[in-house]
């Protein structure tokens, strides 16, 4: 199924278009589900103009973020600051790493939404999503010795952001305000 109008997958074409250097209106976006093979759900990609172009979008109140990418799989989550401000956060995000320890000063909702966008964006690389447990994908801090490279987003002080790239070194980021 293609994707149809609408500002964040305008910003998506607008941004392939630039990328692979072609005209707005030849860029075609559709949905791939990677649990169901399913068109009508799932992560965004670029159907044409036809390459290895690896995209992924996320949008908040306020936001909007887009990633593209040839270094592998991508997966990007903005949140508004604070959006992980709930009781119990702990028992369903938290891998046992990223647990405090007794003593430790609690996490502030700020800190817990860092911690939310980072998982998201990886289980968005990941292609899995939310099927997978947050608990089993240990985070933070970012871009620790994994099979990943990941950076938090500079998303301003009302959001918070992150981006993480399957099997990349190291990605050059660069971020657009529109």
């Amino acid at each position: 199924m293609v994707l149809g109008p609408g500002p964040a997958h305008d910003l998506l074409r607008r941004e392939v278009a630039q990328w692979v250097g072609c005209a707005v209106k030849h860029v075609v976006l559709g949905h791939r589900c990677g649990h169901c093979g399913g068109d009508d759900h799932g992560r965004p990609l670029v159907l044409a103009p036809a390459g290895d172009l690896q995209v992924s979008l996320s949008r908040t109140t306020g936001l909007v973020a887009v990633a593209l990418t040839e270094a592998g799989p991508v997966g990007v989550d903005v949140e508004t600051a604070g959006a992980a401000a709930f009781e119990g956060f702990d028992d369903v995000v938290l891998h046992r790493s990223e647990r405090l320890q007794p003593g430790e000063p609690a996490r502030t909702a700020v800190q817990n939404t860092r911690i939310w966008v980072r998982k998201e964006a990886a289980l968005k690389a990941l292609g899995s999503g939310l099927r997978t447990d947050p608990r089993d994908l240990p985070v933070s801090p970012p871009d620790a010795g994994r099979a990943f490279w990941s950076a938090d987003l500079d998303a301003g002080p009302d959001h918070q952001g992150a981006v993480v790239v399957l099997g990349a070194d190291a990605v050059s980021l660069t971020l657009v305000r529109l």
